[in-house]
């Protein structure tokens, strides 16, 4: 190679070296500059009015839904946070709810307030989170809150999902079943406990429900389990899958006062029964509140189960056996046969 294609070898080589460092300084050299436009992905959010608010702005957080001043629903707050839950937009789906993120830092509602239908002042800041600056009106003892206006009942296999009255359920496994058998006699009816998980279109909740127990609330609705098949029966074993739970859902809503100039009569629950309970009968089966009660002292090998039991108010405020795996079991154990009098 001679000295003049040597010069032209290097020439060319140093330009591209310049021509390659020009490209990536003009590609990485030039940061965006504040108040560019950032490339947001192309979601969005229906609002409780059933309006549509996009992604915007550096953050790309959604834009504020629209305000009218004031929301009204019902005041929901636990470890999900506080919220409000209002009738969903039309086309949603009937029957459901919409759950508004509530910011309360202005205005903090009270507890009691919890399960209450209220209308709060205030304005959404970002897509569907509503900050309340006051609360302008609440249900009082003319206007009784979140009582249920609509129910459903719904039969469920263990492991299978279905819908009911704007809500899914699930039940998971039987946690415990001390119903008496249907072929024993029983002085208390006894109850199954199932573990279930609860969806709507904003909440989850996987809970343990007992048969004929208060309502467990949930979202708008509370849920009860009303009933279970197959009865119990005594030595029939009953596998996990043989099981059908019975489910009743009510939706939770704000009642009309009566357009009446005369004020309505509030109802009052007459309080729950206190008091000692006593061991009475011939053969110290019975559990009430009298002394001294007196049975037809027929005897029957179910009746040494109690001696080992506890006789106290119940949860219903009546005396009772109190209910424990060692009573079922002895009580299923000692089914009688034939009964004898006692001299």
């Amino acid at each position: 190679m001679t000295k003049q294609n040597k010069i032209i070898t290097v020439v060319v080589f140093t330009l591209l070296v310049i021509m390659l460092a020009a490209s990536a300084l003009m590609m990485h050299g030039n940061p965006p500059k504040e108040g560019d436009m950032a490339a947001c992905t192309m979601d969005a959010l229906i609002c409780p009015d059933g309006s549509a608010v996009g992604r915007s702005g550096p953050s790309c957080t959604f834009s504020a839904c629209p305000s009218s001043g004031s929301l009204t629903g019902v005041y929901l707050s636990d470890e999900q946070g506080a919220r409000l839950a209002v009738a969903a937009p039309l086309g949603i789906g009937s029957g459901t709810s919409y759950a508004v993120p509530l910011s309360t830092s202005s205005a903090p509602l009270d507890a009691s307030l919890i399960g209450t239908t209220v209308t709060l002042e205030g304005h959404f800041t970002e897509g569907a989170t509503f900050l309340a600056t006051g609360v302008t009106e609440s249900s009082d003892d003319n206007t009784p809150p979140a009582k249920p206006t609509t129910s459903t009942s719904v039969s469920i296999k263990i492991g299978e999902t279905k819908f009911a009255g704007g809500m899914k359920i699930t039940p998971n496994n039987i946690t415990s079943d001390s119903r008496c058998p249907v072929d024993v006699e029983c002085i208390w009816a006894g109850n199954i406990t199932a573990n279930v998980t609860l969806r709507s279109d904003t909440d989850k909740e996987t809970v343990d429900l007992v048969s004929n127990a208060t309502p467990h609330p949930f979202d708008s609705y509370q849920v009860s389990l009303t009933g279970a098949t197959p009865d119990v029966r005594t030595n029939v074993r009953i596998s996990r899958d043989g099981y059908t739970l019975t489910f009743l859902v009510e939706s939770l809503g704000k009642t009309t006062p009566p357009a009446t100039s005369i004020p309505p009569t509030t109802s009052v629950t007459p309080p729950k029964a206190t008091g000692k309970c006593y061991v009475g009968g011939c053969s110290a089966q019975l559990c009430s509140d009298q002394p001294d009660m007196i049975s037809n002292c027929m005897y029957s090998p179910q009746y040494a189960c109690y001696k080992t039991a506890t006789c106290e108010r119940q949860p219903t405020g009546e005396c009772g056996w109190t209910p424990t795996n060692e009573l079922s079991m002895c009580l299923n154990q000692n089914t009688a046969t034939t009964q004898a009098p006692v001299y």
